[in-house]
C-alpha cells in the first residue's frame, strides 16, 4: 500500500540499498510497479554486481559509490 501510495503522490521513484540492485529491493519495486501498469521513472542504487575489495565500511561505500556525495550525485543527475 505504501509504494501505492508514493508512486500516486511522486514524479520519480528512487531506492537506496546496501544490497545488488540485480534482486534486490529496488528490482522488486520495479516488478510490483510493473504489475500494477504504473509507469514512473525509477532510479535503483545499490551495490555493483561484482567483487569487492576488503576495506573499512566508509571505504567500500565509497568505492562502491553509496556514500552521501555519490548517491547525491546520481539523484542530481537522474533528475536533472
Amino acid at each position: 500500500a505504501l509504494v501505492l501510495e508514493l508512486a500516486k503522490s511522486h514524479d520519480v521513484f528512487i531506492t537506496v540499498e546496501e544490497n545488488v540492485i540485480a534482486g534486490g529491493a529496488g528490482s522488486a519495486i520495479n516488478d510490483f510497479l510493473q504489475a500494477q501498469r504504473i509507469l514512473m521513472p525509477v532510479l535503483n542504487i545499490g551495490l555493483p554486481d561484482r567483487f569487492v575489495e576488503q576495506g573499512s565500511r566508509e571505504e567500500l561505500l565509497s568505492l562502491c559509490e553509496l556514500d552521501t556525495q555519490a548517491i547525491l550525485a546520481k539523484i542530481e543527475a537522474f533528475c536533472a
